[in-house]
């Protein structure tokens, strides 16, 4: 079993060597830059899923309005079929 000093300089060896691999850097800049940006996003409402709900209320809206129209309205004038014997030369 190895001391705790031991330990702790093979961490901080182990930690140095990986800090030179550039995708350990490329990944630990990412985890940066995510938590930067949840930090700007998190106390902001999301303003699209608002914007969003609003539309949706206006086009559930619009459309019973539309088909309650559709309903209460006078029934269409009725088309004769097309029969091909009835046809005029």
């Amino acid at each position: 079993m190895q001391t705790m000093s031991q330990l702790k300089s093979m961490h901080e060896q182990m930690m140095s060597e990986l800090a030179n691999l550039p995708q350990y850097r490329a990944l630990k800049a990412m985890e940066r830059f995510l938590s930067e940006m949840g930090q700007i996003y998190a106390n902001e409402p999301p303003a699209v899923e608002k914007s969003a709900e609003a539309l949706q209320q206006k086009l559930n809206a619009a459309i019973e309005a539309r088909v309650g129209g559709e309903l209460s309205a006078s029934p269409s004038v009725r088309v004769t079929p097309y029969i091909p014997g009835n046809r005029v030369a």
